[in-house]
């Protein structure tokens, strides 16, 4: 970890979620993402029935939040292949699916894309983002009060150079 002082929810998490055995001794970085107030229509899911004009919306929302998290927090690391974990906190303790919140996951990486910390988000550059749900942001005992927003935290490892791609293909002449 780089010169931040880590929360007790922060050095927990560090500690569940170990990066991959090749990168046991890795940089390791904490990215926190917020998006819109919280409340369940805040996030994308997999179960979402919502037209696709409010569906893009709220998709471009979380990616523009990813990629100012990177800018903000993150401005000077470059990566050429990372390790995902993704933890998912809710306003509330009530039971979710959470790979339903797969669509979040993937609209904050291409976020992380856009911000640079990545090049892509293909395999060859990342692995994962294996998804968590962590603590609640306890939204709705503060209703009244300014809440907390949907939030993503982020454990991203490095895992060093790129995977080589595939050979290229020769193309057939017509």
């Amino acid at each position: 970890m780089t010169g931040q002082a880590l929360s007790v929810a922060q050095e927990a998490l560090l500690l569940t979620h170990q990066p991959p055995a090749e990168a046991a001794d890795a940089d390791r970085w904490l990215l926190r993402v917020e998006c819109g107030v919280q409340d369940p229509a805040s996030w994308l899911s997999a179960n979402d029935r919502r037209n696709r004009h409010a569906q893009n919306r709220l998709t471009q929302n979380w990616r523009a939040a990813a990629g100012w998290a990177v800018r903000g927090r993150l401005r000077s690391v470059r990566l050429q292949r990372a390790h995902i974990v993704a933890v998912l906190h809710h306003g509330d303790g009530q039971r979710r699916d959470t790979a339903n919140y797969a669509p979040t996951v993937k609209a904050v990486v291409d976020g992380l894309v856009d911000g640079g910390l990545l090049p892509d988000d293909d395999r060859r550059h990342l692995e994962g983002p294996d998804l968590r749900v962590g603590s609640p942001t306890g939204w709705a005992r503060h209703a009244v009060m300014d809440p907390p927003m949907a939030a993503v935290t982020l454990l991203v490892t490095d895992l060093g150079e790129a995977l080589p791609g595939p050979p290229a293909r020769r193309r057939r002449p017509r």
